[in-house]
């Protein structure tokens, strides 16, 4: 009798357990090629070249990017590019004047708008280590990220400088999954060591033999740290695996940042972003 109950129980219970290992095995290494579009809001001072609040509404931004997560880490790179119209806040649209004359003396004046626009970009790294238990419903990853970021403003405003900052920072991710199909998620990254690069406010931006480029990160470089440098980036998100290959993701982003030397800096950037995964598992 005890024989007969063993063999029914291995029966019933094998389908059991070799389908949670197949879907063990499914999770345990997961390659992902990640492609993103969105919308970003971006608020920003750069004390250095005017006092005024500059921002960019609802600029488009894109993004690719690379996954790989096993049982228990997670690391990828990822590249993020947003562009569009700069201005300054809560003042009307202003003109430049440009005064002609022609051949036989007569001047006119034509206004033109005085428009500015904004590239901001970001390339990063990032590793992540798992701390909680495998496969539970609520997963903690800590780990640490290397990213470079530039702020570009161009136009004919008094906007603001280039500003580039080159982080290691650390993070942390909570991944919160419902069932095989949806998750949810929070992430965190705070920038530990930081080499900022702006222009060097001394009048001498070109050297003798060197591109503006070379100058711009050579003279205007300095490593900053919690002190003088404070930024952080939280991200919230929804993700649905529509199949093994396929999946969707929702995120909403928000960041800060705030620079007092030598010249006050400050950033506020929000984002909304819908991502498609794609999984180069087999």
């Amino acid at each position: 009798m005890k024989y007969k109950i063993l063999v029914y129980m291995a029966i019933t219970l094998f389908p059991i357990y070799a389908t949670a290992q197949q879907q063990e095995s499914m999770a345990i290494d997961q390659k992902r090629l990640q492609f993103s579009l969105g919308v970003q809001k971006l608020s920003l001072i750069d004390a250095s070249k005017s006092p005024l609040i500059y921002t960019a509404r609802a600029i488009p931004s894109v993004g690719i990017g690379y996954e790989r997560q096993t049982s228990d880490q997670v690391y990828g790179a990822g590249l993020q590019l947003s562009y569009g119209g700069f201005g300054a806040k809560n003042l009307p649209p202003r003109n430049v004047i440009i005064s002609s004359e022609d051949l036989y003396g007569k001047v006119s004046r034509n206004p033109i708008p005085a428009q500015g626009n904004i590239l901001n970009g970001e390339i990063n790294l990032y590793y992540l280590k798992r701390i909680s238990k495998a496969y539970s419903k609520y997963t903690l990853y800590l780990g640490g990220r290397l990213s470079d970021e530039i702020y570009y403003p161009s136009g004919s405003i008094n906007a603001g400088n280039p500003v580039n900052f080159a982080s290691l920072a650390a993070q942390a991710k909570v991944i919160g999954r419902m069932n095989n199909r949806n998750e949810v998620g929070l992430q965190a990254h705070l920038p530990l060591l930081s080499l900022v690069t702006r222009d060097p406010f001394d009048g001498t931006f070109s050297e003798p033999g060197k591109s503006l480029q070379h100058s711009f990160f050579s003279k205007g470089s300095k490593f900053r740290s919690l002190d003088t440098y404070q930024s952080i980036q939280l991200g919230i998100w929804y993700q649905y695996l529509a199949s093994n290959r396929w999946g969707f993701k929702a995120s909403g982003i928000a960041g800060w940042k705030k620079l007092n030397e030598p010249a006050k800096f400050r950033s506020v950037n929000s984002q909304a972003v819908l991502q498609i995964n794609y999984n180069l598992s087999k």
